[in-house]
């Protein structure tokens, strides 16, 4: 990620200043990170001496060099510093994935809906990251142009940042999903049946401790008291995951998964009959707002685990439109979207009985039975974004349709980056 160019950071009112700024507090809707990426064989170490984080690892210095400003009057180098929620320098993906997105999965499963969006420069790892290694290489089986030569990075200049095998963060997130709902499954669902005492309600006084000596005669033959109930409690946890992989060209919207991944679908507000809870607008019609948003026509797989989540993802990365530039041989043209809709159901069933004693052998006797049933539903949403990365035509030799992809790409960041800068400010706007 590149601070100078990314509207998601946010820049020190005092760059000078050695007070090091207050992260923003674990519990804010918006936290953005940044991971580097080790330097390529081809760039000079002394390239990377430009980067500087901090002990705490939350604040970022980048010093710039007269060229690179084009200030070309003045020799002296310039120093800004960038605050952010954590840095991460060239950990592996499941490294940063435990510190930075496990948490948010487990926040998912309470009934949270997450979205992990990854923001760079072209090249700088965000396909690498959301997909893994394998993912990021796989191309479209027929391409319009054909990639320039672009030397890959060698395996021991980034011995470290692909120490955790072939694995991305978004493999990573449907496992520790399903491995959540599994313990959930374990923790909720049971059989528990107990004998409670029933109070009638009566006065106190010389009957009710008459009655309380017989009650301790009973207990004392071990026997039940008699007005008890027994309550049987069954609770059964059932869960529902599917994946849906779309991507923005442009401004299509395109179905990976589907069998015309070129066609360009719509959008539309989704409806419930009633009071969907949400506090949504009802219409006339008895119809309520959720406020949520559906394409239409688009695919949506039910998975029962992560090689069949994988599978699809992989499927949808060969339609995927990429090319090759200077700067990428694997460019990504496309902001790809992965959404992981989760639904649980806990359900649970009381019978209530009245157990009667009174004979010799103690036998129970069951009286009317009756029944109670809750069911409680919970759903969420997990959305990965794969963005395009943004491009200087100078350095990525962009031409023809390459170059027209760029524009719309950078923007697209552009129009993103103002609407997160307006949720974190928390205006009117």
């Amino acid at each position: 990620s590149n601070p100078m160019s990314n509207p998601m950071s946010n820049p020190m009112s005092n760059p000078q200043s050695s007070t090091s700024p207050t992260p923003p507090p674990v519990g804010d809707n918006i936290l953005v990170t940044v991971r580097i990426r080790p330097p390529p064989p081809t760039t000079s170490p002394n390239d990377y001496k430009c980067i500087k984080v901090s002990n705490s690892s939350t604040q970022l210095t980048l010093t710039t060099t007269p060229h690179e400003t084009q200030a070309s009057t003045s020799t002296a180098s310039s120093s800004q510093r960038y605050a952010f929620d954590s840095i991460h320098d060239s950990v592996s993906n499941p490294s940063f994935y435990a510190s930075t997105i496990s948490p948010l999965i487990t926040s998912s499963l309470s009934g949270y809906n997450v979205s992990v969006l990854c923001y760079g420069q072209t090249g700088s790892g965000k396909t690498y990251t959301v997909m893994g290694p394998e993912a990021s290489q796989i191309t479209p089986s027929s391409t319009s142009e054909s990639p320039p030569s672009v030397p890959e990075p060698s395996t021991t200049s980034q011995q470290s940042f692909q120490s955790g095998g072939g694995v991305g963060c978004l493999e990573l997130a449907i496992s520790g999903l399903f491995e959540g709902l599994k313990r959930k499954k374990l923790d909720c669902e049971g059989v528990v049946s107990e004998i409670i005492d029933e109070d009638d309600g009566a006065d106190e006084g010389d009957e009710g401790e008459e009655r309380e000596e017989e009650d301790d005669d009973d207990e004392g033959e071990g026997r039940k008291k008699k007005g008890s109930k027994r309550v049987t409690r069954t609770t059964t946890f059932t869960y529902s995951v599917t994946l849906q992989f779309l991507e923005v060209y442009g401004e299509e919207v395109r179905d990976l998964l589907g069998p015309e991944p070129g066609k360009d679908l719509k959008l539309r507000d989704v409806f419930e009959k009633g009071d969907a809870g949400g506090g949504g607008t009802v219409t006339a019609g008895g119809m309520t707002n959720t406020g949520d948003v559906e394409v239409i026509g688009s695919t949506s797989a039910v998975i029962n685990d992560v090689a069949e989540g994988m599978g699809l993802v992989r499927k949808g990365m060969e339609k995927r439109v990429t090319g090759g530039t200077k700067m990428n041989v694997h460019s990504s043209r496309s902001h790809a979207m992965v959404g992981i809709k989760v639904i649980q159901k806990e359900v649970s069933k009381e019978c209530v009985s009245r157990v009667v004693t009174g004979n010799e052998t103690d036998e129970e006797k069951v009286g009317d039975k009756v029944e109670l049933e809750s069911v409680k539903e919970v759903r969420s949403r997990v959305y990965f974004v794969d963005l395009a990365g943004s491009e200087r035509q100078k350095k990525s030799g962009a031409e023809g349709k390459r170059l027209r992809e760029a524009v719309g790409i950078n923007k697209g960041l552009l129009v993103l980056g103002n609407c997160i800068k307006a949720l974190g400010d928390k205006g009117d706007e």
